[in-house]
Order: C-alpha cells, then sequence, then structure tokens
C-alpha cells in the first residue's frame, strides 16, 4: 500500500467499500465511455492499494443498501475525508471538465453518504486545486 492510502488504515474493509462505492456510484452515472473506462480505471487502482479485489467491491456496489451504508463514513477523520475528497477528484476531473450534473451528484453522493457536505467538499477540490496550480 502506498503511503498515500496509509491514511486509511484505521477504516474497516466496509468503510473502504463504501467510500469506493461513491466513486463506483458515480462512474455508473457517466455518460460518454471514454470516460468510464478513465474512471474505472483510477477505481481499480485505488482498489489495488487498498487491497480489494474487484470482486467483493462488486459484490458491495451491486447488493447496496443505502440505509446501511450511510453511516458507514460519518466517523472518519478530517485526514481521512481529505484522501477521499481526492480520490473523487481525481475521479471527477479525470476525463477534463465534469458538467453540472456530475457535479450535483458527486455533491449528493458526499452529502448523503459521507455526510460531507457541499461546501467542506468545495473546499477540499480548491485546496487540491490550489497545490496542483502550485506545482505545475
Amino acid at each position: 500500500m502506498t503511503k498515500i492510502f496509509a491514511v486509511w488504515d484505521n477504516l474497516n474493509k466496509s468503510q473502504k467499500l463504501t467510500a469506493m462505492t461513491i466513486l463506483g456510484i458515480f462512474n455508473i452515472a457517466s455518460e460518454k465511455k471514454e470516460t468510464k473506462i478513465k474512471r474505472e480505471n483510477l477505481i481499480n487502482l485505488s482498489l489495488k492499494e487498498l487491497d480489494i479485489k474487484y470482486k467483493e467491491y462488486d459484490d458491495y456496489i451491486n447488493c447496496i443498501n443505502p440505509e446501511i451504508i450511510r453511516n458507514k463514513l460519518t466517523d472518519i477523520s478530517n485526514s481521512e475525508k481529505d484522501l477521499l475528497i481526492t480520490l473523487a477528484y481525481e475521479v471527477l476531473f479525470c476525463d477534463g471538465m465534469p458538467n453540472e450534473k456530475e457535479y450535483v451528484l458527486m455533491e449528493n453522493l458526499f452529502k448523503n453518504i459521507a455526510k460531507i457536505n457541499q461546501d467542506e467538499l468545495m473546499k477540499g477540490f480548491q485546496k487540491i486545486q490550489t497545490l496542483l496550480n502550485h506545482f505545475t
């Protein structure tokens, strides 16, 4: 596991799967095939880093119960939230600028599953963009 994913060492497998499910649900809603492929590749890399088999993830996302996963990420730390927001940023922007529908979907997924509101999500995205601008 790379150092960046070590931030999630304290999360249990169900929490990790729930975090990846946010990204997976978002990817399912992607309209462009090329974008879907790029996003799926990012999700697969993350699963590999988390030592989660794709079949486990696929089974989890296909048997999802919103009521069960809704509370899985409510008590994660700020650094754990930062990693989730960073992964979401990567998935969201992997193929250029997302459209408004994609932003709204991501905001709703974060609000309803991870209890991260729009302000927190946008601040996280702005922090990432500031860092990217500084180093590019």
